[in-house]
């Protein structure tokens, strides 16, 4: 399975988002870090510590992105993708490790509403700007995940939408602590909200990599698609075995075509061939198809059929 050029250029493309992504986040992190020390708000000072989280998994994703495009080689026939499946439950790990700590900071602060103290504009405008370029950074980086095929673009889009999500509250919080200084204890509050949109962002993100891990099949609508495909394929004449799974970021396909017993083995060969072309157009995520190439059988299975011949 070697590298082409477009493999290449897809691996460009994904750390090129990524050092994107590297920029903007660092900026947040220090507005948002400084306008929430200064101003004494637990709740940005946590949306902060939310968007130092996706330094990491930006970093994962600049540094991972050169590994996982490797070509195959002897330790790893089937190539080095599995990496970015990896790269993806790392930010799934990281949003609920950082929603976990964010929501048990902000909670205990609820102890101390009598000390909060009301922020200054400065503070709302650091939430403001964090709304407005975490949403225009997740709607590029989605876009850029589905032209890519990248499940870790794709969990990093999540992440940025549940940091533009969570300062949403942070902003209305801010904003009433604005208007009255008795309701500066909201800023906790708002803490606790984010945190819970953390650790569900967290949780939608390992989904789908636990779902490779233990080679889920795709929805039976694709399964489906995927039948009729080789049964279309002109010289099959059944199909059998077949097994799809989700793994490292795509979908695998394997199974049995039956053709007629007498024709030659060239043109056998070349049905077999079809059907994997037939099948890998169908849909972007499906990576790789083998289809075994057997005779007619009256039992269904050659395997079966002559099985001890």
């Amino acid at each position: 399975m070697s590298t082409s050029s477009g493999q290449r250029e897809r691996d460009h493309s994904v750390r090129r988002v990524g050092l994107v992504s590297l920029s903007v986040n660092s900026l947040l992190v220090l507005l948002k870090g400084a306008a929430g020390v200064i101003y004494g708000s637990r709740a940005l000072t946590a949306d902060a510590v939310h968007s130092l989280s996706d330094l990491s998994t930006d970093l994962a994703i600049v540094i991972g992105s050169r590994f996982w495009s490797r070509p195959a080689d002897d330790t790893h026939p089937m190539g080095h993708s599995g990496i970015e499946t990896a790269v993806a439950m790392f930010t799934g790990l990281m949003l609920i490790t950082a929603g976990a700590g964010i929501g048990y900071d902000s909670l205990r602060s609820l102890g101390e509403a009598g000390n909060a103290v009301a922020p200054g504009p400065a503070a709302i405008a650091a939430a403001v700007v964090s709304v407005v370029f975490k949403e225009i950074l997740y709607r590029w980086t989605i876009r850029k995940s589905r032209e890519t095929r990248s499940a870790a673009l794709a969990a990093n889009a999540k992440h940025n939408r549940s940091d533009a999500l969570s300062s949403i509250p942070v902003l209305v919080a801010l904003a009433m602590s604005a208007l009255s200084p008795d309701l500066a204890f909201i800023d906790g509050v708002a803490g606790a909200v984010v945190s819970v949109f953390v650790v569900i962002s967290g949780i939608g993100v390992l989904k789908p990599c636990v779902a490779q891990l233990v080679n889920t099949s795709p929805s039976l609508e694709l399964v489906e698609r995927i039948r009729d495909a080789a049964l279309a394929t002109d010289g099959v004449t059944s199909v059998h075995r077949l097994r799809a799974r989700m793994q490292a970021g795509g979908v695998f396909v394997d199974l049995h075509v039956q053709v007629e017993g007498k024709i030659q083995i060239e043109r056998a060969f070349l049905t077999g061939k079809k059907v994997e072309e037939a099948i890998l157009a169908l849909d972007p995520s499906i990576m790789d198809v083998m289809a075994r190439v057997e005779p007619w059988a009256p039992c269904g299975d050659a395997d079966r059929c002559y099985h001890g011949i």
